[in-house]
């Protein structure tokens, strides 16, 4: 059942990356070959240091703590886009 569901998601967010690719290269802000650049130099930087940064909190709250803190930045990131439109 776990592999079913981890299938599912491979499906469901393997078009993201190349939708977020086309979307950086048909924006007007920046050179688009600049732009591409940037995202990929940052998704890189968060595959690298993610785990780290866990990890690295998790020693003084909890896995669970850790997991919850991102939550809630995440939250709060996405509230703040939401009010900056």
């Amino acid at each position: 059942m776990a592999l079913l569901a981890f299938l599912l998601v491979g499906f469901g967010l393997s078009n993201t990356v190349p939708m977020l690719f086309n979307a950086v290269g048909n924006q007007q802000d920046m050179p688009s070959n600049l732009a591409i650049s940037a995202m990929t130099t940052l998704g890189y930087t968060g595959i690298l240091s993610g785990p780290a940064l866990i990890g690295f909190i998790s020693q003084w709250l909890s896995l669970s703590g850790a997991f919850l803190l991102i939550a809630l930045l995440l939250a709060v990131a996405a509230s703040a886009r939401l009010v900056a439109r």
